[in-house]
């Protein structure tokens, strides 16, 4: 996971020194924009020259050092506030990598030539119902090596598919699978019911072949709670297979529905997304965000986490150094640390905040941990 978003709400240096001028990078001007107004170095926080007293060959230059500070205070920040989100909040959604089942049940009845399984997927925010590779198979019929396409269309558009993908079938039931040259996305929050859009993932029956007939739920008889457990999909879709003449008559009459797959197996997943906000956030972080009832200034609670973050790294780079320099020596390196625990607390405070006042509109994957707390410190806005 990879925000880049979040590079530029602090910069690296505050100071116009042209000091080591020498050693900035050529894009030095665009690595250095501070949407934020904070720096990784700054004369209050930890001056140039400090970090400059770690640069050496295995460290690298003093831009290096800042670089990579704020490089890994962005890596450490995802990382720690996805795991603070996890210990407040649950994924309201069971996890899925498939849709429908594989089994070899019995053959498929062929009424038309044009077959396809639909979704019609909820109103997720926050979500994105992916698609990397359809699965086929059939029963009887397939006599020599027959090349599949299968396409992905709205009902909005049925002209220009959204997807294509080529399975290459060779024998009778036996799965076979055909890979998206890029996975097929789509975002649940962008869902107007007002338009009804469903999904066709489609394909031409070969003359003379049977698909196998695989369904749509797994298992039979069962209770309401283990046909959501077994299909994790239903809960963030509605399901169902068709036939028609030509893909245009989907929709319309006659088409053939059921309840069966017609052969076909998706690799699916719902990826749910409650850290993109944040991109929002740097973008203007001086902007008010109204959360709980509350109107803050949460972007500069990230800018500060990150600022923190990135100077609690850069502490430790000097720390580290096997040059011995003033600031590690003279003054007494209890300062530095003292400075590293100073940050550390911002930088929590940080994570804290983001977690607790996160919108509700953010996500609708979230749901509250049943008897769990965050403890709430004050909010540096």
């Amino acid at each position: 996971m990879s925000l880049d978003c979040l590079n530029n709400i602090i910069g690296l240096s505050a100071t116009p020194c042209n000091c080591w001028d020498a050693q900035k990078p050529v894009n030095f001007n665009e690595l250095n924009e501070s949407k934020s107004g904070l720096y990784v170095m700054q004369p209050d926080t930890v001056p140039v020259r400090w970090t400059n007293s770690a640069a050496d060959c295995e460290n690298g230059g003093v831009w290096s050092l800042a670089l990579g500070a704020r490089t890994q205070a962005i890596r450490d920040f995802l990382s720690d506030y996805l795991a603070a989100t996890k210990q407040v909040k649950a994924e309201q959604f069971l996890p899925f990598t498939n849709i429908g089942d594989n089994y070899y049940k019995k053959a498929e009845t062929v009424k038309a030539t044009t077959a396809a399984v639909w979704l019609e997927p909820y109103e997720i925010r926050g979500a994105k119902l992916r698609i990397d590779a359809v699965q086929i198979a059939f029963w009887d019929g397939i006599t020599t090596p027959q090349n599949i396409d299968i396409n992905i269309y709205s009902n909005l558009d049925f002209t220009t598919p959204k997807a294509t993908a080529t399975a290459n079938v060779t024998a009778n039931k036996q799965y076979f699978t055909a890979t998206f040259a890029a996975p097929f996305i789509f975002d649940l929050g962008d869902i107007r019911s007002d338009l009804n859009e469903r999904f066709y993932i489609t394909y031409t029956i070969p003359p003379g072949a049977r698909p196998v007939s695989n369904q749509i739920e797994r298992g039979c008889k069962c209770s309401n709670a283990a046909k959501y457990r077994n299909n994790p999909y239903l809960q963030t879709m509605c399901l169902g297979g068709a036939q028609a003449a030509t893909v245009a008559e989907l929709q319309t009459a006659p088409v053939y529905g059921s309840s069966n797959m017609n052969g076909l197996y998706l690799n699916a997943s719902l990826d749910c997304d409650y850290y993109s906000w944040l991109c929002d956030l740097a973008q203007k972080p001086d902007a008010v965000t109204v959360a709980s009832g509350q109107r803050l200034m949460l972007g500069m609670a990230l800018a500060d986490g990150l600022q923190a973050k990135a100077i609690f790294n850069l502490v430790d780079s000097i720390l580290m150094s096997g040059r011995i320099n003033h600031y590690t020596m003279v003054l007494d390196p209890k300062q530095l640390y003292q400075i590293k625990n100073h940050y550390l607390k911002i930088y929590r405070a940080a994570i804290n905040n983001l977690v607790y006042y996160m919108p509700a509109d953010v996500s609708d994957c979230l749901v509250c941990q049943k008897n769990k707390r965050l403890i709430k410190g004050q909010i540096l806005v």
